[in-house]
């Protein structure tokens, strides 16, 4: 593995650490953009992204956020069910 992959995974997984860390939903959407610019294929990281959306009552960008982690993981279960329950939320609103 190349220093450049090494030192890029180090800063995706601090970047992932603090916003689990952070206490405001927008600056962990900040801190997941920033990671996933990085690397767009974590699953985790898009719906742990689509949650602070939803914290942030932003339903449409968080279901995007759900929909995405599910390409790259289909048999993620935890989205799968973050995708339905916020589904009911942008019904009621």
């Amino acid at each position: 593995m190349s220093s450049k992959k090494r030192s890029d995974g180090k800063i995706v997984e601090e970047l992932f650490v603090l916003a689990l860390k952070e206490k405001e939903p927008r600056k962990q959407v900040e801190c997941y953009t920033k990671s996933l610019e990085i690397n767009p294929m974590y699953a985790m990281e898009w719906f742990s992204k689509g949650v602070a959306f939803c914290e942030l009552g932003k339903y449409e960008e968080a279901i995007n956020c759900f929909d995405i982690a599910l390409k790259i993981n289909p048999r993620y279960a935890v989205a799968w069910t973050g995708k339905e329950i916020y589904l009911l939320q942008v019904e009621k609103v």
